[in-house]
């Protein structure tokens, strides 16, 4: 069984946070449980627009870099094409899988990732990260 992991997308510093402390202070807020703090003045509040939850898909590219939701990965339909099809990893919570998500012929179109990661590379790029 593989290990469930997480990142939080910040979305007010617009900065990824990838530690198990950044992560549960995002869950909590999620989750709506307000946060702990020593300082009265501080608000520690529930903001449930704050934190954008991403998770890992547990599998890795073709290099062997795990890859999470959002990432923008490149790939081909058979070895002999020329042309690399880039897309977006998304969650579909009505299949209950990880999906690669692209254009074509002017339409978005959804491939499950589970047989394309030996072909399927990430780009370094997050939808998030680098604009979405």
């Amino acid at each position: 069984m593989l290990p469930i992991k997480f990142k939080m997308w910040d979305t007010e510093r617009k900065e990824m946070f990838t530690s198990p402390q950044s992560v549960e202070r995002g869950m909590r807020n999620l989750l709506g449980i307000p946060g702990k703090s020593g300082f009265s003045s501080v608000d520690v509040r529930p903001q449930l627009q704050k934190y954008i939850p991403l998770m890992c898909t547990g599998m890795p590219d073709k290099n062997g870099v795990l890859l999470w939701e959002g990432d923008y990965v490149e790939f081909k339909f058979d070895e002999n094409d020329e042309f690399n099809v880039e897309g977006e990893i998304v969650y579909e919570a009505e299949n209950a899988c990880f999906s690669v998500k692209f254009e074509s012929f002017g339409e978005f179109v959804l491939m499950p990732l589970l047989g394309l990661t030996p072909t399927i590379w990430a780009t370094g790029n997050n939808a998030y990260e680098h604009g979405k």
